[in-house]
């Protein structure tokens, strides 16, 4: 079986032959709408995960994960009732095409909400 090795987290095959290099972008990547592009020349996998948080209702919170300007998956959380604090954490992926471009735009409604990233991963 494989290992994972390598500071870009390389999974190995028995013959030592990197089949996926998985690597942890969270630093680099905002949520605010850039577009990046896949420029490794293979299929990517893009892999979101943020959290929602509502202190006050009635609010809402929500991100858009886009492959080529196209929505692909959306993570959204309302809160209607008063009282108490809400906390979710979603994760979205998707797969980008080679020279593909991919975004996560996010959107609050009402006072009170907030999403921020927690962790992104791509791996080619």
């Amino acid at each position: 079986m494989g290992t994972l090795r390598g500071s870009g987290r390389n999974l190995q095959s028995s013959a030592n032959i990197p089949i996926w290099v998985i690597n942890n972008v969270t630093g680099s990547r905002a949520i605010d709408g850039t577009t990046y592009t896949n420029n490794t020349g293979k299929t990517m996998f893009v892999s979101i995960t943020v959290n929602h948080h509502i202190q006050t209702a009635p609010a809402s919170t929500y991100i858009t994960l886009a492959v080529n300007g196209v929505d692909i998956s959306r993570s959204a959380i309302a809160y209607s009732s008063a009282g108490g604090i809400l906390d979710t954490v979603d994760c979205l992926t998707t797969q980008v095409p080679p020279g593909g471009t991919y975004s996560v735009s996010q959107a609050q409604i009402g006072a009170g909400s907030a999403t921020v990233l927690s962790y992104w991963s791509e791996a080619y």
